[in-house]
């Protein structure tokens, strides 16, 4: 699958993460394992303890090294625009700046920042239509965008790619959560919207931080006809990517990517009372498809 070269299997997390995070003293909680996660179980261990980080209830002013490691490779500009909260490590200029501080910031990416304009009437095509695509940094979800804009016919999307990349990027993106508060307003980045262009500067964006934390390093192809091809062969393609929540309504906002009975690929959108996840979407499709 194109996304997972990204894959936080690659960067280097072992010794020094743990090592870093032993001196918090804190247990590591217990979350819905999102993405690809629930794979291993070293997967899951990895992904509750990033999310242990990321949980307001856990801040501390201490720092490590595998703090500031983690907060570089989660606010990267291969995965999004801007720190979403802050943090130890960084305080200044965050998108929330209101929001409880974490020790491990998610990133804001374009994505977060539609459904932030479209709440609390999420739709496929509305925060689709509300993406500013000259306001997509240089990043994994912004890419995916532009090629589901590509691929949008008669007026509608089927944001397939877009889907996959907020679930493989489920760790990094931060989540909106409708409060009924004013939107800040967004930082700009001015990058052009061809796919191809776009497409080379990502992949530079992800060669750097692989360079950073990772020993290794794969050639990617990042064309759109590559999305297209990969999406489809993937051995599992139903995804399944909780977007963001309404707090009045207690209702968890989802895409899911489902196969018709032409099996071509299609996202769906459903809300649930409590995230749900790709590993409970394959095991059981009528937890999304019920819903639908």
């Amino acid at each position: 699958m194109f996304f997972i070269f990204l894959s936080y299997k690659k960067l280097k997390k072992h010794s020094l993460f743990w090592k870093g995070f032993s001196i918090f003293c804190v247990k590591v909680g217990s979350y819905p394992v999102e993405g690809y996660y629930h794979e291993t179980e070293a997967l899951t261990q990895y992904f509750n303890t990033v999310r242990t980080l990321q949980d307001p209830n856990n801040f501390s002013e201490k720092i490590t090294e595998a703090v500031k490691e983690l907060n570089e490779i989660y606010t990267h500009p291969a995965f999004g625009l801007q720190q979403a909260v802050r943090t130890a490590v960084n305080k200044e200029g965050v998108y929330w700046p209101r929001n409880d501080p974490v020790v491990v910031s998610s990133v804001i990416d374009p994505v977060t920042i539609a459904t932030e304009k479209t709440a609390p009437k999420w739709s496929i095509d509305s925060v689709m239509n509300a993406v500013n695509d000259q306001n997509l940094g240089t990043c994994l979800v912004g890419l995916a965008v532009l090629v589901d804009n590509k691929n949008k016919k008669d007026g509608k999307y089927n944001p397939v790619a877009t889907t996959w990349a907020r679930e493989t990027t489920v760790l990094s993106a931060a989540k909106m959560m409708f409060l009924g508060v004013p939107s800040p307003p967004e930082v700009i980045w001015n990058v052009s919207a061809d796919v191809e262009e776009y497409g080379k500067k990502v992949l530079a964006n992800y060669a750097d931080l692989v360079s950073e934390h990772s020993n290794t390093q794969e050639p990617v192809d990042v064309t759109p006809a590559t999305v297209e091809r990969l999406l489809k062969n993937s051995d599992d393609p139903r995804r399944c990517v909780h977007l963001c929540t309404n707090l009045f309504t207690g209702n968890y906002y989802h895409w899911a990517v489902t196969e018709d009975k032409n099996d071509e690929l299609k996202v769906v959108e459903f809300n649930a009372k409590e995230i749900v996840t790709t590993k409970q979407y394959q095991n059981n499709p009528s937890l999304v498809l019920g819903k639908v």
